[in-house]
């Protein structure tokens, strides 16, 4: 009887486990979006950041990366969606104030990419947030080439 019951709890257990696995965010497909768009621009790859949202959990994901002054950025994103609707980002300096953003408030939309000449070497953080969307799983990439 014991056995039966090792048995039915390692069955139990491997489902959770699978359940969890499949609910997770998979950044993959959504990674390979953002490294082909450095490539019609020869950007050098540099580094590549997982958005998850954790189904809406969580509003905003933050990163901090080194920028190198003189240096041109690239900063690709993707979260299925062909227009990368409700996923936004925003470049932070040192001090936490922002540089550049993927929204343009004024007409209401989301870019893909966002280039930046790097004016100061220094710790810039990387803030993605969402805004008015189900879809909570995206990618991001740094692409780099120097002037």
């Amino acid at each position: 009887m014991k056995k039966i019951g090792y048995v039915f709890a390692m069955i139990v257990a491997l489902f959770a486990v699978t359940n969890n696995v499949v609910a997770q965010c998979d950044v993959t497909s959504y990674t390979s979006k953002c490294v082909e768009k450095l490539k019609p621009q020869s950007y050098r790859f540099v580094k590549s950041y997982k958005v998850d949202f954790q189904k809406g959990k969580v509003n905003d994901v933050e990163y901090s990366y080194v920028f190198s002054r003189g240096s041109t950025y690239l900063i690709t994103l993707s979260n299925g969606d062909a227009k990368t609707q409700g996923l936004r980002f925003t470049l932070l300096d040192t001090d936490k104030k922002a540089v550049v953003s993927s929204y343009i408030d004024e007409t209401k939309t989301f870019n893909s990419a966002v280039q930046l000449k790097c004016q100061r070497t220094g710790v810039y953080y990387l803030r993605y947030s969402h805004d008015k969307t189900s879809n909570y799983c995206g990618a991001s990439v740094i692409g780099m080439k120097r002037q």
